[in-house]
């Protein structure tokens, strides 16, 4: 399964790769530029508790006054974030104490504490998820670049 990604710029092909290589330099990415249309980038992700790469073929085209350039994903790795994942399993058992807990005379002690846990773990966890990926990625290519003329304003 190959995902694609694309976005116009206003700048020609040579402009638009040398963003490329810039935005991917913020990134920490691996850009490696294969001629004059396109190149071989692997780019940092972020998707909730997963951390990883994702690597592909970036091609860039000549679409009106400026580029059409793809992503071309044909690679990932994601791997679980191990304390995040520690951290809801903790979560858990507060919230199966509060729910345990009025049920079972010796757990009723450990109910405020199961939903100080709970609750804790989980906006911990909550604030930190992040996503970044590559729609993000072409997102701050198209935000570095200027805007795209429209055909009407030609």
């Amino acid at each position: 399964m190959t995902a694609e990604h694309q976005v116009e710029l206003a700048e020609d092909p040579d402009a638009s790769l040398e963003l490329v290589s810039r935005e991917a330099t913020s990134w920490g990415a691996a850009w490696r530029r294969d001629g004059r249309r396109g190149g071989r980038l692997t780019l940092p992700v972020l998707a909730g508790l997963r951390r990883g790469r994702v690597e592909g073929e970036v091609i860039v085209e000549p679409a009106g006054a400026g580029s059409r350039l793809t992503f071309r994903i044909d690679k990932s790795d994601y791997r679980l974030q191990g304390m995040s994942v520690a951290v809801l399993l903790v979560a858990a058992l507060g919230a199966l104490a509060v729910v345990v807990g009025p049920f079972v005379p010796a757990l009723r002690p450990a109910v405020p504490l199961g939903i100080l846990l709970s609750v804790g773990a989980w906006l911990f966890i909550v604030a930190g998820l992040r996503n970044s990926g590559p729609e993000e990625f072409l997102e701050g290519l198209a935000a570095a670049s200027p805007p795209v003329a429209d055909a009407a304003e030609e």
